[in-house]
């Protein structure tokens, strides 16, 4: 846009300077308006080349920080760290990404929980089975192995809840 801008102001008045029928007088004139715009305009479109840097690295960095926390975020999921909290700053852009992110951990937390508990729960009826076997209660031992497949159904349950290619 600013080339533009100065294209639409110099090259007409160059083209006019090379006009070799022109009177040197209107030369004169046209170089001078020349000089004279080139001292209007640079300061001022320096000014603005100077704002638009700040406000580009501004505007960036409230992108890319959401980002940058989103992939330690990724990282530390993959090495199997979910003590981990969504942080945006309050300008920074991504907010639903990162609600999303939020959600998407709440959700692992849960049903990495829900498997927790129903192995500990399979951890017990194991210990419960073995006690009746080693007493000889086949009764005992029965209602054990029964309890022992209900949870292990309920943990393949909370497994199967992840979807996986292979």
């Amino acid at each position: 846009i600013i080339l533009t801008f100065l294209l639409a102001l110099f090259v007409p008045l160059m083209v006019q300077l090379d006009n070799l029928s022109l009177p040197l007088s209107e030369k004169e004139e046209l170089a001078t308006q020349f000089l004279s715009l080139h001292q209007r305009v640079w300061p001022p479109l320096l000014v603005v080349l100077l704002l638009l840097g700040v406000h580009s690295v501004f505007f960036s960095h409230k992108i890319a920080g959401p980002l940058y926390r989103a992939r330690g975020m990724f990282k530390s999921i993959g090495d199997g760290d979910l003590t981990i909290s969504t942080v945006i700053r309050k300008g920074d852009y991504l907010h639903r990404e990162m609600e999303c992110l939020d959600e998407m951990l709440t959700s692992l937390k849960a049903n990495l929980s829900d498997i927790t508990g129903e192995h500990r729960e399979v951890r017990g009826s194991l210990v419960e089975l073995k006690r009746a076997i080693e007493t000889g209660s086949t009764t005992e031992a029965d209602r054990n192995m029964k309890r022992l497949e209900e949870h292990l159904e309920r943990l393949r349950s909370a497994v199967d809840r992840f979807k996986t290619a292979g």
